[in-house]
């Protein structure tokens, strides 16, 4: 508690000692400031708000302060040197005080600048509503692990951008997907924001894909050659796992993503089933050459059941390792790495499947396409290849 004294005119407000300019007194307390009896204002002078300068010493000061309401003729004082004048409220031109600065870091600071800068928590991205139940729609639906990835990045991509769907804020997010991303990537976008505006009802129209130009030509399909010149060097290497996988990818036809899900009972039975997306199931065939050569593996590494395709941590390898090592390899042995990706081996499959057999609706089947266009591409030559019939057959 403070005390105050029982003698003089002046009394002790919460922690202030007067002193004369040739003496001095004892503080009462620890937290007593000393000031000089020639810096208080004189009583005839202008007023001005002593609640204010008091409770901004108050603030300022080292440790923190009991709060008692001085007196009301009490007058607000000067500090001497001990105390830093810029700590304590200066008085305007216009006689009112500014505010006192408040050193608590939690408060907002007092500055212009500070004051105007958005608040980075009201901007953070709102969950789209029923994010979770659409998730799990898709996973019913038996679409895969990476179509409900792409999905949802695409719905929270939009939502992050611009907050609420609506038939203006659609226009402007297909605008900025021509302008950020390929076609395709479009396209893809697009059709998972239709899938969800239909999945939630939202009645704020559908956005229309984009139009894409379909090539005459086939590119970016790894060669006979090149292939054959790949699994040599990887057995030549001893890379017995990515020389398996290479050759699964061409001798079935199956997607990167289903071929890390072959298993040991799967090379046995010489057949795989895969869920389609539209509940459908689809066989994938093991051919008789490849399943003796990757049964004489399995044995030579003591594999009898589980995933046969695993990382050097026993885990089942996953998709996206597969192209990043496959791009490693075809930088060693001099091949082209944009024709050596996973997706190329299917192509390739494809493209010898349809000059061995020609069976179109047989090759659609396989390859798991809902539309049989879809498998008319590789009815198509290369550019290349093109060029070398046009070279060979016009002589005019």
């Amino acid at each position: 508690m403070t005390n105050f004294r029982t003698a003089g005119e002046v009394p002790e407000c919460s922690a202030l000692c007067v002193q004369n300019e040739s003496h001095s007194c004892s503080a009462d307390s620890d937290n007593a400031i000393t000031v000089s009896i020639s810096d208080i204002h004189n009583p005839d002078s202008e007023s001005v708000h002593p609640k204010s300068d008091a409770a901004a010493i108050a603030n300022k000061t080292a440790k923190p302060m009991q709060s008692i309401d001085p007196p009301k003729n009490a007058k607000p004082v000067k500090p001497n040197k001990q105390i830093k004048t810029d700590n304590i409220n200066k008085t305007g031109k216009s006689g009112k005080t500014s505010k006192p600065h408040n050193t608590d870091k939690s408060m907002k600071a007092d500055t212009p600048n500070e004051i105007s800068r958005p608040d980075t928590s009201d901007k953070a991205p709102r969950e789209p509503p029923q994010i979770n139940e659409f998730q799990f729609h898709l996973s019913a639906r038996n679409l895969s692990d990476n179509t409900i990835v792409s999905y949802s990045y695409a719905i929270r991509q939009f939502f992050k951008l611009y907050g609420e769907i609506t038939h203006s804020n659609l226009k402007l997010y297909k605008l900025f997907l021509i302008e950020h991303y390929r076609p395709m990537t479009v396209n893809l976008r697009i059709r998972a924001l239709n899938y969800y505006i239909e999945y939630c009802q939202i009645n704020s129209g559908r956005i229309l894909r984009v139009r894409v130009q379909q090539k005459n030509y086939l590119d970016n399909v790894i060669s006979e050659a090149d292939y054959e010149y790949l699994k040599n060097c990887l057995l030549r290497d001893h890379k017995y796992l990515y020389y398996y996988i290479i050759r699964f990818m061409a001798a079935t036809g199956a997607r990167v993503s289903e071929v890390v899900q072959f298993t040991a009972e799967d090379i046995f039975a010489g057949h795989k089933d895969i869920y389609s997306k539209d509940n459908k199931i689809r066989r994938i065939y093991v051919p008789k050459m490849l399943q003796r050569d990757t049964l004489l593996w399995m044995k030579s590494i003591s594999l009898e059941k589980g995933y046969i395709f695993l990382n050097r941590y026993g885990n089942p390898i996953k998709p996206g390792g597969i192209r990043y090592q496959l791009r490693n390899l075809a930088n060693l042995y001099g091949l082209n790495p944009d024709v050596v990706h996973p997706h190329s081996f299917r192509h390739r499959f494809a493209k010898s499947f349809i000059e061995k057999c020609g069976d179109l609706s047989l090759l659609s089947d396989l390859l798991g396409h809902k539309n049989l266009e879809t498998t008319r591409i590789y009815l198509r030559r290369s550019s290349t290849e093109q060029y070398e019939i046009v070279n060979k057959v016009v002589d005019w």
